[in-house]
């Protein structure tokens, strides 16, 4: 290619010089310049040699001829010149007759000339797990499993060699190749994952021998040596339990054995939490299989239900309110940790200081000062005593014959129970009186200069003295008018005092001031009766018996001669209920309800329509269809309670002591006015006689110069009045000139003349009204 410029000479007003350029083309071989559809230039051949044109022969001599075209006559054949050489080619072209997939062993397919001149046999196809091996496969066993040797794509597999069999493969494993594979256990290093453990030991190293299979003898320990290894997870071994029991592995009694594969048998162990039995001695709460046998409040809980946990304890979680919870729970608890619920100790009972809660949600009074139960009597505050604490006060000075005063729970009462009372009081015909005391101990007071009081002295008494031989065991006493008699429990007898006409039945008249054994009379004595100068007691076995002053008859025996020891009145040996002794006369009541009475009867005390005496026992008239119950005597005159609780009297009348309205003597029974009520207790003295009503009410008439009737007057009555402040009376007991009443309270009230005491408060005033009784 050739550039040329033209110049020319331009002429308007100069010279103008101009170049004009274009290009022309010529193409030219040999010109020494390329141009197209030259492939190269004599002598340059562009660096290209027969190799680079892709001929076979390298050591060929590429030119460049005439026509500016490679000359490869010298570079031999290539690929694409239509010549197959056999040497580098399979084919040039196309494919030769005979070509063929199947040719090369494939089972079909298209055959194609690919590049490079060389058989393209991507169009065959082969078929692997036929059991032929084919041009693509190494190997082929006839199936398409892996881990056979020949892989499902027909490779040979790690550590196997396949080798023809037929048209197909024969794989085997190939031993020592370090790749265990089929048949083999191992092989060298590779143990397939396994060690000791593996092959049944527990512990060691793990080898392979030269045929592929394990060997052990680095292995150790194994489940049946005898050795339990818990390390290895042994629970036991044989005989070796690892000094376990059926206890340690839950259970609470059993034999513990080895199963195999060295685990526990439990079979021969028993009991467990769980087993739905309740076994407390084992230390089970409960039992999740058992029924539920405790509730909240068990536990301290108030409402909810319990229940049972796995580890056989009680499961509280359903349990509401608690003492501590914070709480006050009425009705449940007096408190709650900080809450009280009161304001102080007072509010409690006490009089100072601040309650506490304790740990049981109930107040804590330890720094509570003074209250009514601890002991101490505070008057400030109110109390009358507390306790044993009586601020002073005794049984005596509420007039109880001694013992313990102590104080009723609100410390406001005295409490009376245990001081002594007196259950039975006596006065007889004479100035003093004995009484019995709740103990059983016997007391008298007032005249005492014949020994009567029975102290061993013989002074006059203003308050009670203690008899000798007395201090228990006493169940009844009678007094006359200057001896008294006492029965104890053992039924026996005794008497002391006045004695110059035997009327103390110790065969002598000697008088005493301590009581002596009446003869005769040392058990079965049930009754005694006692007035002036004789004595009357009945026996169990229903007999009656009398002694003493006998001189109008009054022992009953048929004489008039005094008696020192007992005799029995005639007729009077069995069916006897009761004696009643007065001044001079003697009444017995039959267990047939009749009535007998000896003696004087100049006044009508014999009571059998003539007021004449009798040595023996003569029949009361007037009592026909009438039923007894009960006699008492006053002086000259007797008294009967019927079974209807009305009364009827006889005998001596000269101040209206029959109650019948008149003055007038009766030698037989009349009723009695005022008394229609009936009565409960009743004595009588020479001129006047009391009685209580069914309700506790004293009654008297009769003479009360000396103000015997405690009325607080001394005018007579012939008729029962009442007395003001005596409703309680449970026994009445008349002297000479004074009348002492028992009350329902245990004390005595004495009225009434006090020369010597008689009245019992420690004083010798004379009363018209009821002083008590006091011990000194």
């Amino acid at each position: 290619m050739k550039i040329r410029c033209a110049l020319g000479l331009l002429m308007f007003t100069g010279l103008l010089l101009a170049c004009e350029t274009k290009i022309v083309t010529e193409s030219a071989c040999g010109d020494g310049y390329l141009d197209p559809g030259e492939e190269c230039e004599p002598g340059d051949l562009q660096g290209q040699t027969c190799t680079t044109l892709g001929h076979y022969n390298p050591d060929g001599l590429l030119g460049c001829n005439v026509n500016c075209r490679f000359e490869r006559t010298e570079c031999g054949g290539r690929c694409g010149d239509l010549q197959v050489d056999a040497e580098h080619e399979d084919c040039d072209g196309g494919l030769a007759p005979g070509q063929t997939c199947q040719g090369l062993g494939y089972a079909g397919g298209t055959l194609v000339c690919g590049g490079g001149c060389r058989l393209d046999v991507s169009g065959c196809t082969s078929v692997c797990g036929n059991g032929t091996t084919e041009p693509d496969e190494a190997c082929d066993d006839g199936n398409l499993a892996a881990g056979d040797g020949c892989s499902q794509l027909c490779g040979i597999e790690p550590g196997w060699g396949c080798a023809p069999d037929g048209d197909g493969s024969d794989c085997v494993s190939i031993c020592g190749d370090g790749v265990a594979v089929g048949s083999e256990t191992c092989d060298g290093s590779d143990l397939r994952g396994r060690d000791c453990r593996d092959a049944g030991f527990q512990r060691g190293h793990l080898a392979c021998d030269g045929a592929c299979a394990f060997d052990v003898s680095g292995c150790a320990g194994f489940c049946g040596d005898g050795a339990a290894s818990p390390a290895d997870g042994e629970s036991c071994d044989g005989d070796d339990l690892n000094n376990l029991t059926c206890r340690q592995l839950g259970f609470y009694r059993g034999t513990l054995a080895c199963a195999a594969g060295c685990v526990f048998d439990v079979s021969g162990c028993e009991g467990w939490c769980g087993d739905g039995l309740e076994e407390p001695e084992n230390g089970e709460r409960c039992d999740p299989g058992a029924p539920i046998t405790s509730t909240c409040s068990d536990h301290g809980f108030y409402d909810g239900a319990t229940a049972c946990l796995s580890d056989c304890t009680w499961d509280l979680s359903g349990c509401t309110g608690a003492c501590g919870d914070g709480t006050i729970q009425a009705g449940l608890e007096d408190c709650d940790g900080v809450l009280l619920g009161v304001p102080d100790c007072r509010a409690l009972g006490f009089y100072r200081g601040l309650p506490a809660c304790a740990p049981t949600c109930v107040h804590d009074t330890a720094l509570c000062e003074g209250r009514c139960g601890d002991g101490i009597a505070e008057s400030g505050e109110g109390e009358l005593c507390d306790g044993d604490d009586t601020l002073g006060v005794t049984c005596g000075d509420l007039d109880l014959p001694g013992g313990t005063l102590r104080c009723d729970g609100g410390c406001a009462i005295h409490d009376k129970a245990a001081c002594h009372k007196w259950t039975q009081v006596s006065a007889g015909g004479g100035h003093f009186n004995c009484a019995i005391r709740s103990d059983g101990s016997l007391w008298c007071w007032g005249r005492g200069e014949v020994g009567q009081l029975g102290e061993g002295q013989t002074q006059h008494r203003s308050s009670p003295v203690p008899v000798v031989g007395m201090s228990g065991q006493v169940s009844s006493v009678a007094l006359g008018e200057g001896h008294a008699c006492a029965v104890k429990t053992d039924g026996s007898l005794w008497c002391w005092g006045y004695n110059a006409r035997g009327q103390l039945g110790d065969a002598s008249t000697i008088s005493r001031s301590t009581p002596v054994a009446v003869i005769g009379m040392a058990g079965g004595v049930t009754a005694v009766s006692v007035y002036a100068g004789h004595s009357c007691a009945v026996k169990t076995d229903g007999s009656l018996w009398c002694w003493g002053a006998n001189d109008l008859g009054q022992l009953g025996d048929g004489t008039t001669v005094d008696k020192t020891t007992p005799v029995c009145p005639n007729g009077m040996h069995s069916q006897m209920r009761a004696v009643v002794v007065g001044y001079y006369h003697t009444c017995a009541l039959r267990v047939d309800g009749s009535i007998w009475c000896w003696g004087r009867g100049t006044e009508g005390q014999l009571g059998n329509g003539a007021a004449v005496s009798s040595v023996i026992p003569v029949q009361v008239s007037g009592l026909t269809g009438l039923t007894p119950l009960a006699i008492h005597s006053g002086a000259y005159f007797n008294f009967v309670v019927l079974d209807t609780g009305l009364t009827r009297a006889w005998g001596y009348n000269s101040q209206g002591m029959l109650a019948d309205g008149t003055i007038v003597d009766r030698p037989s029974p009349v009723s009695q006015l005022g008394l229609e009520n009936g009565i409960a207790a009743f004595d009588g003295s020479r001129h006047f006689a009391c009685a209580s009503s069914a309700f506790g009410q004293l009654l008297c008439w009769g003479g009360n110069g000396d103000g015997v009737f405690g009325n607080g007057s001394t005018g007579y009555s012939y008729t029962p009045v009442s007395i003001p402040g005596e409703t309680s009376v449970a026994g009445i007991a008349t002297g000479y000139s004074h009348t002492c009443v028992l009350r329902s309270d245990g004390t005595i009230g004495c009225t009434g003349l006090n020369t010597y005491g008689q009245l019992g408060d420690g004083s010798l005033t004379n009363r018209t009204t009821f002083t008590n009784v006091r011990l000194p």
